[in-house]
């Protein structure tokens, strides 16, 4: 995650979160919710139900953005949030760059 840079008003942008536990993608097969929490930089959050990319067992929980995701310029943080039968966890947290956009006057 911590590579991405997107730009304030993007909407479409696939944010992927791979999980892992000890070293290992996370099997998402028997998960009941799936959910990616944001912090922006001014500190307001929001949270987004979301789908497993590809196959369950390769661990990567992804969402698509819309017009209010990126809206503050700054670091931005993610954190999954997963729950199984046997339990509730959040992951680690990931940071990254929400970008302005070049202005062009007319």
């Amino acid at each position: 995650m911590s590579d991405y840079e997107v730009h304030v008003g993007d909407e479409g942008t696939i944010i992927k979160v791979p999980l892992t536990e000890n070293g290992e993608p996370l099997d998402l097969t028997e998960a009941t919710i799936k959910e990616l929490k944001f912090e922006r930089k001014d500190r307001s959050t929001f949270k987004v139900d979301a789908e497993v990319w590809g196959l369950a067992t390769g661990g990567i929980l992804y969402c698509l953005s819309d017009d209010a995701f990126f809206t503050v310029k700054g670091q931005m943080t993610v954190q999954s949030y997963v729950e199984f039968v046997s339990g509730k966890w959040h992951t680690s947290k990931e940071t990254f760059n929400v970008a302005t956009n070049i202005q062009v006057e007319v």
